[in-house]
């Protein structure tokens, strides 16, 4: 048997990644340099994570190999990476107890929650700020300085953002300080309150 083939079905050229980018390096992917090389690079999920899960693929594969491990995530979720993440939003993990980390663990497996913790790290790089400086009604920002997650800053950005909004940093808790110390935060919503 003889094969012929036209000269166009044995050249096939490179692509660029300028012609590639489009359809396989959509956001959030970027593009570093290292070593004169161009690296394609996708970094996903909660930014500040203590223990972040790094995969690398092989030679004539892509990031994209790991999309069925991303979904196999989705329908997982081992404890100590709940347990983990809150205590990276305490600012004293020492009050973080079994007991907490068995509520955050369970409710997370509630129906629904963790395909909508992934629609929400979606929604991350969303920049919506204008939008707050539109509101008008009385506001209340509670901070803590200890926020490993997002920094004080950002409570004073959305205080000038805000007008005649009120904010109240407590020094020593971290991310979640109506949960960390619920009468100081309490005792700052009842003061408001009283406008």
């Amino acid at each position: 048997m003889v094969l012929l083939l036209s000269a166009d079905a044995l050249y096939v050229p490179d692509k660029t990644v300028a012609e590639l980018s489009p359809r396989w390096a959509v956001a959030p992917s970027q593009f570093m340099t290292v070593d004169g090389q161009q690296v394609h690079i996708r970094d996903e999920g909660v930014k500040t994570d203590p223990v972040p899960i790094v995969l690398l693929h092989g030679t004539s594969a892509s990031l994209h190999t790991w999309q069925v491990l991303n979904k196999m995530m989705e329908y997982t979720l081992p404890r100590n990476m709940v347990e983990a993440s809150v205590r990276n939003v305490y600012a004293d993990p020492n009050k973080v107890s079994a007991e907490l980390v068995d509520r955050y663990y369970d409710l997370t497996l509630r129906e629904g929650n963790r395909q909508a913790l992934v629609d929400r790290f979606k929604q991350i790089s969303a920049n919506d700020s204008e939008k707050v400086k539109q509101l008008t009604m009385p506001t209340l920002i509670l901070w803590g300085k200890q926020d490993q997650l997002i920094p004080v800053e950002y409570a004073q950005r959305f205080q000038q953002d805000i007008k005649g909004s009120q904010l109240v940093v407590f020094d020593n808790l971290g991310h979640v300080p109506h949960e960390e110390d619920p009468q100081q935060t309490v005792a700052a919503v009842m003061k408001f309150l009283a406008l």
